[in-house]
C-alpha cells in the first residue's frame, strides 16, 4: 500500500477479500490487515508468532504476550537477586563446576535488559511556545501552466489543531505541504507565518538525509540535548534510543542503513529542533507498525499544530480530529475523523446511484436501433450460424459411413453434432433478439 491512494487501497481490499487464492501480505496498513487477513504472522526479536484470526484478534494476543513479558521480568528480577547473592560469596564457593550457573545469570541479565529496553521505546512530546498567529493562508492557488491543482484556499491554522489532508494521488497534497513550509511559492495568494512558528516537516523525499556521518554525529549536529519541558532534558543519544536506535546502531554510518531505518532517522531529526508545527507527508510509508504506534502516541500528546497527509486510514483516525479534503481542485474542511467523512460519502452514493440509474434508463428508452458493438455482434453471429449449419449438414452426410471420417469415429461425430446443434440454437436465438431490436 506504500504510495497507493485510498481509493486504490480500498479496491485492493475488495479484490483480496473476494479472491479464492491464497494470499500473503507484507504491509504496515493495519486497516487492510484487519479487513483481508485471517492469520497474522509476527516476527519479533528473532521469533515468529502465529496468530489465527484478524489483526484486531492479533492485537489482543500481543497484549497478553506483553503482560507475560512483564511477569517474566518480575520473575527474572527475583532470580537475579538470589543469584547475585551467590556471586558475592567467597571465590572458594565459585569453582569450575559453577560456570554454567554464571552463564545462566548473564543470559538472564541479557533477557532482562531486552525487556526493559522494549518498555522504554516510547515517543515523548517536545514543547516550544507558540504565538497567537500560527499560519494564515489567504486565497492561495497553485497551478502549473494550464493545469490548476487548487485555487482560492483561505485558512487560519490554530494552536493544538490536528488536521488530516486527504485526496487522490496527483491532486496536490505534497505541493500544498511545500507551500505551507515555504519550500515552494504559490501561484497566487499569500502565506503568512507567525514569528514563533517553527516547522518540523517530514516530507516524502527525506531531504539531506544521505550522509557519510554516523547516526549520532548527524543527530548531535542538529541538537546536543533535547528539551522535553522547562525542567527536563535528554541527551541526543538517549533520545535516539527511545526511537529504537540502540547505542550500537547509533555508531553506524547513515548510508549503510536500510530504507526503513533511514526514514525513522529522518523522522527523529524533524523533531530534534523542538518544532511547534508538524507537517507530515505520508509519514507511515516505510515505518514499521511499532514505530507508527509510538508516533501516534507522540502526536496525541503533542501540544502544537499538526497537519498530516496520509493514505493510512487507521493512522488518520487515531491522530486527527478534522480533515482538509482536496478534491476537484478545491480544498474543503470536514470536522471529524476519516471514518466520519467516509460514512458521509457513503450516504451520498445511493442517491447518486439512483440518479445515474434513472438517467441511464432514460437514455436507453430514447435510444433506438443497435449500437455499433451490437451491429458487429450481429454480423459475427450471421457468420457463425452459416458455419455451424454447414458443419451440421456435413456431419449428417457422414453418418452414412460406418468407419472413421475426417470428423472422427461415429461416437466422436455424434458428440460434435449434438454440441454444434446446441451452439446453433443459442446463436440463432441471440440473432433474433438483435434483429427485433434493429427493427424497433
Amino acid at each position: 500500500t506504500n504510495h497507493l491512494d485510498i481509493p486504490s487501497i480500498e479496491y485492493l481490499e475488495r479484490w483480496i477479500s473476494s479472491s479464492k487464492k491464497a494470499v500473503i501480505i507484507v504491509t504496515h496498513d493495519r486497516r487492510l490487515l484487519n479487513e483481508c487477513c485471517n492469520n497474522i504472522w509476527e516476527i519479533d526479536r528473532g521469533s515468529i508468532y502465529r496468530h489465527p484470526g484478524s489483526y484486531s484478534a492479533y492485537l489482543e494476543r500481543r497484549e497478553e504476550r506483553y503482560r507475560m513479558d512483564e511477569k517474566e521480568m518480575e520473575r527474572l528480577n527475583t532470580i537475579l537477586r538470589r543469584e547475585r547473592k551467590w556471586l558475592l560469596r567467597g571465590p572458594q564457593a565459585r569453582t569450575g563446576k559453577d560456570k554454567n550457573r554464571k552463564d545462566r545469570i548473564e543470559e538472564m541479565e541479557s533477557s532482562l535488559h531486552k525487556v526493559r529496553e522494549d518498555a522504554q521505546n516510547s515517543f515523548r512530546s517536545l514543547e516550544r511556545r507558540q504565538g497567537k498567529k500560527i499560519l494564515d493562508l489567504d486565497a492561495v492557488s497553485k497551478s502549473y501552466g494550464e493545469r490548476s491543482l487548487f485555487s482560492s484556499f483561505t485558512f487560519s491554522f490554530q494552536k493544538g489543531q490536528k488536521i488530516g489532508l486527504i485526496g487522490e494521488n496527483g491532486t496536490g497534497k505534497s505541493t500544498l505541504m511545500d507551500i505551507l513550509s515555504g519550500l515552494e511559492e504559490p501561484t497566487s495568494g499569500t502565506v503568512d507565518k507567525g514569528v514563533n512558528t517553527v516547522f518540523g516537516y517530514y516530507d516524502q523525499l527525506g531531504r539531506d538525509i544521505d550522509s557519510e556521518k554516523t547516526i549520532i554525529e548527524y543527530a548531535t549536529d542538529i541538537a546536543k540535548r533535547i528539551r522535553l519541558s522547562d525542567k527536563e532534558e535528554l541527551s541526543t543519544a538517549i533520545f535516539l534510543k527511545t526511537f529504537g536506535f540502540s547505542e550500537e546502531r547509533q555508531r553506524v554510518v547513515i548510508k549503510t542503513l536500510s530504507g526503513g531505518e533511514r526514514r525513522r532517522l529522518y523522522l527523529v531529526t524533524r523533531l530534534l529542533g523542538a518544532p511547534n508545527f508538524l507537517l507530515f507527508d505520508e509519514p507511515t510509508n516505510d515505518l514499521d507498525i511499532e514505530t507508527m504506534e509510538n508516533l501516534e502516541g507522540y502526536l496525541t500528546s503533542f501540544p502544537g499544530t499538526v497537519l498530516i497527509s496520509s493514505h493510512d486510514r487507521t493512522f488518520l483516525d487515531i491522530t486527527v480530529d478534522m480533515l482538509l479534503v482536496l478534491e476537484g481542485g478545491a480544498i474543503t474542511l470536514f470536522p471529524g475523523s476519516y471514518d466520519d467523512w467516509k460514512a458521509s460519502k457513503d450516504k451520498e452514493k445511493p442517491r447518486q446511484s439512483t440518479q445515474q440509474k434513472t438517467e441511464t434508463n432514460q437514455r436507453q428508452h430514447t435510444k433506438k436501433g443497435l449500437s455499433f458493438k451490437e451491429t458487429r455482434e450481429k454480423e459475427s453471429l450471421e457468420e457463425d450460424i452459416s458455419r455451424l449449419e454447414k458443419l451440421i449438414q456435413d456431419l449428417e452426410s457422414s453418418f452414412s459411413s460406418a468407419g472413421s471420417t475426417e470428423f472422427g469415429t461415429l461416437i466422436e461425430r455424434t458428440a460434435l453434432y449434438n454440441k454444434s446443434k446446441e451452439e446453433l440454437d443459442a446463436k440463432t436465438e441471440r440473432w433474433f433478439e438483435l434483429e427485433e431490436k434493429a427493427e424497433s
